[in-house]
């Protein structure tokens, strides 16, 4: 994921997301929606 090290009001991530696979414990492989 990437983490926006910007401006201290700009948003803390970059997205939307696409959850692309999901394992087991909660843990969610996430993609853009671009790919």
């Amino acid at each position: 994921m990437g983490r926006d090290k910007g401006r201290k009001l700009a948003p803390n991530w970059e997205g939307p997301f696409r959850i692309n696979e999901k394992f087991t414990g909660g843990v969610y492989k996430l993609e853009t929606l671009q790919g």
